[in-house]
Parts: C-alpha cells; structure tokens; sequence
C-alpha cells in the first residue's frame, strides 16, 4: 500500500496572519513525506481583517474608501 501525503491549505489574509502561519507551516516543512502544503493569500488588506487603519493624522476613526460607514477602534484601551 502506499502511502499519499496529507494535503494542507493555508488560507492567509493579511500580515498578521502570514507571521502566525510561518511557524506552523516551518515545522510541517521537516515532515514533507507526511504533509504536502500549500499557501493561499487572499489579498485582504490588514485594515480590513482588523477593523482598524493604518494611516496616520485621522484620528481613531477613519472611513472605509468607497463607503460612508466609519470603522470604530476595537480591542481594551491601556490608559
């Protein structure tokens, strides 16, 4: 009988997502005759993923472009 290597996906969006699949998918990469991977970015900009932008000189709420809807900052405050 033979023996056929597991087929994984790793679906990626954004930066953050890239830095929390590279260990994973490092240490399957020691292991290639039992995993055969494979790395799918989805093009989602961080902003998107996250609810929050990047850019500077517009405060903690910004537009989404293209929309009227602003994005409000999520996550706990440390003041």
């Amino acid at each position: 009988m033979q023996f056929v290597a597991m087929k994984i996906l790793h679906v990626v969006g954004a930066r953050p997502n890239f830095m929390k699949a590279a260990p994973i998918m490092r240490e399957m990469a020691k292991y290639p005759q039992e995993f055969e991977q494979l790395l799918m970015h989805t093009g989602q900009p961080a902003w998107q993923q996250t609810g929050t932008t990047t850019t500077k000189g517009r405060g903690s709420r910004s537009r989404i472009p293209g929309s009227k809807r602003r994005l409000r900052r999520q996550g706990k405050r440390n003041d």
